[in-house]
C-alpha cells in the first residue's frame, strides 16, 4: 500500500514537473499584424541601343541588335532569345531592332527596387510586372526609346527580426504600444500558447510574426 502511494506521488510529481517545464521552455507568441499597403506607379524611360554591349542602369540603357531583311517583305522572327515589337521595325527599309527580354527585366527590376527602397518601402510581390510602348525609333542610329509603365503594391519597410528583438520579454500592453508607434500598422492580434502571464517570450525563436496586407 505504501509503495502504491509513493508511486502515485511520483507520477504526480512527473506531471507537475512536465507542466512547469512546459511553461518555462515552451511559451510561444504569435503576433498577427495587419499592415496598410499603397500603390506604386511609375513610368520609366529605357533606351535600346545596338552600340551598347551590356545593361547600363545609370544610363537607363540595354543592348539591342539590328536585323536586316529584304525591303518590302514581311519581317522575320527575332533570333532565339530575342524579342521585338511592331513599332521597332520598318518593312520599307528592311530593318528591325531586337533585344533580350531579360535585359529589360533586369533594368526595370533594379530601377524599381532602388526607387521603392529609397522611399523606405518594400514590394509586396517579388515579381515586377510591366508593359511598354515605343516612344522613339531611329533604325539608322540603331536606337529606340521605350516608355515602361510599372504598377506595384508596396508597404512601409518592416524589419521583422528587429521588431522581434524589440518585443522580447514585453507584456502584451507594452508590445501593443511599440507596435502602435508604426504608422503603417492598422491592427494587431497577439496569441499566446502555454504562457499564463500574457508576456512575450524571452526567446526570439518563440515569437512568430505574420503580416496581413490590407
Amino acid at each position: 500500500m505504501w509503495g502504491s502511494k509513493m508511486f502515485k506521488i511520483f507520477i504526480l510529481g512527473i506531471v507537475v514537473l512536465g507542466i512547469i517545464l512546459g511553461l518555462l521552455f515552451l511559451p510561444y507568441a504569435r503576433i498577427i499584424i495587419k499592415i496598410a499597403s499603397e500603390p506604386f506607379i511609375v513610368d520609366l524611360g529605357v533606351r535600346l541601343d545596338a552600340k551598347t554591349e551590356k545593361v547600363l542602369p545609370s544610363f537607363d540603357s540595354i543592348p539591342a541588335q539590328i536585323i536586316e531583311f529584304p525591303s518590302g517583305s514581311r519581317a522575320p522572327q527575332p533570333p532565339p532569345g530575342f524579342v521585338t515589337h511592331q513599332d521597332l521595325m520598318d518593312t520599307r527599309t528592311g530593318l528591325m531592332l531586337v533585344f533580350r527580354p531579360e535585359d529589360l527585366d533586369q533594368l526595370v527590376t533594379d530601377k524599381v527596387h532602388q526607387m521603392v527602397e529609397g522611399e523606405g518601402k518594400q514590394l509586396v510581390n517579388k515579381e515586377i510586372l510591366f508593359d511598354y510602348r515605343v516612344e522613339y525609333l531611329n533604325l539608322r542610329e540603331k536606337q529606340a526609346d521605350l516608355q515602361v509603365h510599372v504598377e506595384q503594391t508596396v508597404i512601409h519597410k518592416l524589419d521583422l527580426e528587429e521588431l522581434k528583438r524589440n518585443l522580447i520579454g514585453k507584456t502584451e500592453e507594452e508590445a501593443r504600444e511599440i507596435l502602435a508607434s508604426y504608422p503603417s500598422i492598422r491592427e494587431v492580434k497577439i496569441q499566446f500558447w502555454l504562457h499564463l502571464m500574457g508576456q512575450i517570450p524571452s526567446v526570439e525563436k518563440k515569437i512568430d510574426i505574420l503580416l496581413e496586407i490590407e
